[in-house]
């Protein structure tokens, strides 16, 4: 993450002060709580602060560097997410019919919260601005490409570099770049190829693509080269991005750039989904215990083997991670290495067939979905060896690292099972697009396709 100096931590230690003070102050003072009853007020209080900080969670105020925070922005969260909360608060917690009216309290109360939790996220955002002119924190920041746009772009960077905190450290670009433009300021690191031993050398916590759009190829092969790293990616912009809208910003000393965002969906969003995916996994593994049971034991008897079938995939920015399933296969089914299945597979059993018709064998993914490693809905997870053999034929699979892998997806309702890599490409087209449009009601979508795929016994 951008600036380790002052942690967002400090963030959200001063909303629970902040909101637990508040609510304390505003029972003991303004509705006349009896003395006698302050530590019952008190662990009321502290309840209040852990509500403040799971709304601000919920709506991604953590998610973000502080160095990147816009002020003005997070002055309107405060606004839009303090309003309904003090509200729930007052109805739940601090609402009495001896006191002044419901909609006055709600009106004080909300006042003083604005106040107490704006206050102390003004001064950590201060202290953080102050921090990124006095370089006492820098953005570690490569460039990627040496045109005329590229040194253009460096002067700007260069002479802002009070306002962004930018450490603009060095270049890469082709060999036959290598002594031009950006080399009279900044050293040279290398080609395209150089990019990811680049990044992990120098702890690169920021990249700035400056190549050309018309060369769109080796902007594609540079972000799939990035994809693995958590680092910000930005483009340098043409004037038909501007013109187009893709340029947007609201702070007025950063020079305009396009923001990647290596996410899909905003903070709030997968805030949600991952709420979303523990709740319905936990419910699942309780509502379906008596299933996983007999699989279980109908699993044991219906050939010589394990129960479970874990195997290696790749899933959230390419990290490794078990899946789990219940064996459908005989034993040994891949003595020659990998090798996908097919409808009339001679290594799925006669009980594996009629687990896969209902999707039974999924079911122990839902561990998969409580550890984190995969999600409800996502692009389906592959082993590496199927991933290299896509990325020879084409460049596109890496985007789909960008989300957390998913128990069905678009191209499983779409597309299903794929039993060639020529399938699996195929089915890559629903995956992008899902990628490309990710939101939770896409999701919800997505999941009740799937419900009805299973009822209907149609899965493979």
């Amino acid at each position: 993450m951008i600036g380790t100096k002052l942690r967002v931590i400090w963030y959200g230690a001063w909303d629970f002060l902040a909101g637990s003070f508040t609510a304390f102050f505003w029972m003991s003072y303004y509705l006349n709580y009896p003395i006698e009853h302050s530590l019952q007020h008190l662990l009321i209080s502290l309840s209040i602060g852990i509500v403040w900080l799971i709304a601000f969670s919920i709506a991604g105020a953590y998610a973000q560097s502080l160095y990147q925070k816009s002020r003005l922005q997070e002055f309107l969260q405060t606004i839009f997410i303090g309003i309904p909360i003090s509200t729930l608060v007052c109805w739940f917690f601090i609402y009495s019919e001896n006191s002044v009216s419901f909609s006055s309290q709600v009106l004080s109360y909300s006042l003083w919260n604005l106040i107490s939790l704006s206050v102390g996220r003004s001064i950590i955002l201060w202290i953080a601005k102050r921090q990124l002119q006095t370089r006492q924190v820098v953005v570690r920041t490569l460039i990627i490409g040496n045109t005329k746009q590229s040194v253009k772009l460096f002067k700007k960077l260069n002479d802002q570099n009070y306002f962004v905190g930018y450490d603009l450290m060095g270049f890469i670009a082709p060999q036959q770049d290598a002594k031009n433009g950006l080399s009279k300021w900044l050293p040279y690191w290398g080609d395209f190829d150089a990019i990811q031993d680049t990044v992990q050398k120098h702890n690169i916590e920021q990249v700035i693509i400056t190549i050309p759009k018309k060369q769109q190829e080796q902007i594609e092969n540079c972000i799939s080269l990035l994809s693995p790293f958590q680092v910000a990616i930005k483009l340098a912009p043409e004037t038909l991005d501007i013109l187009s809208g893709s340029v947007r910003t609201t702070n007025v000393f950063r020079d305009v750039l396009i923001d990647l965002d290596p996410s899909p969906l905003p903070a709030w969003q997968r805030n949600i989904k991952r709420l979303m995916d523990l709740l319905g996994a936990f419910i699942l593994l309780i509502i379906l215990s008596p299933i996983f049971l007999f699989a279980a034991i109908r699993t044991y008897f219906s050939s010589k083997g394990s129960i479970i079938y874990a195997q290696e995939r790749l899933g959230l920015q390419g990290n490794k991670f078990v899946i789990y399933k219940f064996r459908s296969m005989i034993e040994d089914a891949e003595p020659n290495g990998p090798a996908l299945s097919s409808d009339y597979d001679p290594r799925i059993t006669s009980w594996g067939k009629f687990m896969r018709k209902w999707r039974i064998d999924e079911l122990p993914q839902l561990w998969n979905i409580i550890k984190g490693d995969m999600s409800f809905v996502g692009p389906r997870p592959e082993r590496a060896y199927y991933i290299d053999a896509i990325s020879k034929k084409t460049p596109y699979y890496k985007y789909l690292l960008r989300m957390r892998p998913g128990l069905t997806s678009w191209g499983m309702v779409q597309f299903g099972y794929a039993s060639s890599v020529e399938e699996m490409i195929e089915r890559m087209q629903y995956d992008l697009a899902y990628v490309e449009n990710a939101s939770l009601l896409l999701d919800i979508k997505i999941m009740l396709h799937t419900f009805l795929i299973i009822a209907k016994g149609k899965g493979k």
